[in-house]
């Protein structure tokens, strides 16, 4: 599954899928190289001088939008008013989230506490009205993937087979994008995510020169262009 738009570079077409980036081979069909990540997909890579910037972007993959996974145990311990080992709405404390993103608060999805309907509805599989242990470790399996550190990553273009994350030049987590692509601009790599918050990387580095705001919140999904 992508969202992301395939760029073809000399005889590879590089596709963002979910979980991986792959380039295949336009001459004989093969797959030349693949590497798996934590991304959704969403955002088209830029290559520029035998390097690929591409952002992988997951709902929980920044540290301070994501919430704590606990243990059913620990989970117990915390909420489990009448210790009868099941937790309903009302025993979850109103701060316990799975994730949130706070730079476009009212737009649909923009976050899950374990209180919301949403969650018992998705993980209360008996529909009993609480959650329990076979059902909180069901979460823990489903979520988990989506709760691994994304970001914005430099990766040469060269390579073959499946490749480590030691090949990554850099890798910013913070503050990226999930749906706008980068712009390259001479030595830097800019890109703008939702609220309104921008980044200036060094494109060899990996250095953040620059970070602002525009002074226009809410959602961004066009990519930046240069005129």
């Amino acid at each position: 599954m992508s969202r992301a738009t395939p760029v073809i570079y000399d005889n590879l077409l590089i596709l963002h899928l979910k979980d991986e980036i792959v380039a295949y081979n336009l001459v004989d069909q093969s797959v030349e190289w693949w590497i798996f990540t934590p991304t959704a997909a969403i955002g088209t890579p830029v290559i520029k001088k035998n390097v690929l910037f591409v952002n992988t972007w997951t709902m929980g993959g920044e540290e301070s939008n994501r919430g704590k996974l606990i243990s059913f145990t620990e989970l117990l311990k915390e909420c489990d008013k009448d210790a009868n080992r099941l937790l309903t709405q009302a025993e979850f404390r109103e701060d316990m989230m799975l994730f949130e993103r706070p730079e476009i608060p009212d737009a649909p999805g923009s976050s899950m506490y374990f209180k919301d309907d949403v969650f018992f509805g998705y993980f209360d599989a008996n529909k009993d009205q609480a959650i329990d242990e076979s059902e909180w470790n069901n979460m823990l399996e489903i979520v988990a993937p989506f709760m691994e550190a994304h970001g914005m990553m430099a990766l040469p273009v060269e390579g073959s087979g499946e490749r480590s994350f030691t090949e990554i030049q850099w890798k910013i987590n913070e503050d990226t994008p999930e749906t706008p692509s980068p712009l390259i601009v001479n030595e830097n790599v800019l890109f703008i995510k939702n609220g309104g918050i921008m980044t200036v990387i060094n494109r060899e580095s990996g250095e953040v020169v620059h970070k602002d705001r525009v002074g226009a919140a809410g959602a961004y999904l066009s990519s930046p262009i240069l005129a």
